[in-house]
């Protein structure tokens, strides 16, 4: 049997630069006996090289009813899809980090996957990613922003909101091994010092999970996607969100954002901010404890119960809640530098560019004119062998 290796994130552990990876290699893995298969499915706002997102797309009509007989459609063609690469390759990968939250929404998702997959002889093994619970729900909330939320973290904690996150990881966890059993179940975990493989990254670790090992041979190893914002770029976003020219979640301020935060970062000193006080930050992670204990003893065979190992101290968790009115205006004044620095670049490239059309003009005028000469004389050729032929034949 074949076995699909899904990989459901959780979001923010680098997920993106997996799938990006792993697309960008797919040739070199299928040497290898592995697929990363490419199903021809795109959706909305989501990324293409997901390409396991089919299982949890949502759609609806034009009414916004849900069709979630659509839906079942939707998943029964895709593992289709996987079943007749399962007749060539023994490993497929997927993935999707939005399988991690959307999959726990829906009712008997993962029982009803892996009979799907039974009946198609098909094993299932899941891959999953663990943050602690503190620096997940900032960067998830950053990205919230990033896209297109208004709301402070101090009111996304204060209302609950980030208790929309699967957090408590042990509990997902056992529902998950309750339907397809621990064994298959693959747990890694985001922290620099605790990933495998060739050169402890997370493309190394990942590859480490489904038995394979990062060479010289694979592609594409070091570029960064999802870039985050944090700290005063993030907020002047975060305040753009409440206007209407904004509320695009692919609006073009994100990438002006991102280069003006690394500029930040290189020259003036700049850090990432922590959403939490040093006290806020334990309370959080307190009600996780047992949890990331069990799961630590459960699925790592780790006796001392030990789940993430990056320690927290006290003047390491420097809150930043409000911001100067001189640091909100730098941010927005490098913007506007930026912008005029890219305009700037327009205009001379459309002024080069407009030289090139008027010395491509000029060079058509004179082609023309030998072409027309050419004619000329090919014509005046042409009139002479008429003639002759002509007075011959008088």
């Amino acid at each position: 049997m074949s076995t699909v290796y899904l990989h459901i994130g959780t979001p923010k552990t680098g997920t993106s630069a997996i799938q990006y990876f792993m697309a960008g290699n797919r040739k070199l893995l299928e040497s290898k006996g592995y697929c990363y298969p490419d199903l021809g499915m795109s959706f909305p706002g989501i990324g293409y090289n997901r390409n396991a997102h089919f299982l949890v797309q949502k759609i609806y009509d034009e009414k916004k009813n849900r069709l979630v007989g659509k839906e079942e459609e939707l998943v029964a063609k895709g593992l289709d899809k996987i079943s007749e690469i399962a007749k060539r390759f023994s490993n497929i990968i997927i993935s999707d980090e939005g399988i991690w939250n959307g999959g726990g929404a829906k009712e008997e998702f993962w029982k009803n996957l892996e009979r799907q997959l039974e009946d198609r002889k098909i094993d299932l093994k899941i891959i999953v990613y663990l943050r602690r619970q503190d620096l997940f729900i900032q960067s998830y909330w950053a990205q919230l922003v990033k896209e297109t939320w208004t709301l402070s973290f101090d009111e996304y904690i204060s209302n609950g909101r980030y208790k929309n996150c699967a957090l408590d990881y042990s509990a997902y966890l056992n529902r998950i091994a309750n339907v397809i059993g621990k064994d298959n179940i693959i747990v890694r975990v985001y922290e620099k010092q605790q990933y495998r493989g060739t050169n402890n990254s997370i493309i190394s670790d990942f590859l480490e999970a489904i038995n394979l090992q990062l060479t010289d041979e694979y592609q594409n190893m070091d570029k960064v996607y999802n870039v985050s914002l944090s700290g005063s770029p993030l907020e002047v976003k975060r305040i753009l969100n409440h206007m209407p020219e904004y509320k695009n979640k692919f609006n073009f301020i994100v990438p002006l954002l991102a280069e003006v935060q690394t500029e930040m970062l290189q020259n003036v000193g700049f850090k990432e901010c922590k959403y939490f006080s040093y006290d806020e930050q334990l309370k959080f992670l307190e009600q996780y404890a047992e949890g990331n204990s069990s799961v630590a003893r459960d699925y790592l065979k780790r006796e001392n119960g030990i789940l993430f190992m990056n320690t927290i101290e006290a003047n390491d968790s420097k809150k930043i809640s409000l911001y100067s009115t001189e640091e909100l205006v730098f941010v927005c004044g490098k913007i506007i530098a930026l912008q005029q620095h890219k305009l700037d670049e327009m205009i001379e490239k459309s002024k080069k560019n407009q030289g090139y059309l008027i010395e491509a003009e000029k060079k058509l005028r004179e082609t023309q004119k030998k072409l027309k000469n050419a004619e000329e004389r090919i014509l005046l050729k042409i009139g002479k062998n008429i003639k002759r032929y002509l007075m011959r034949k008088h």
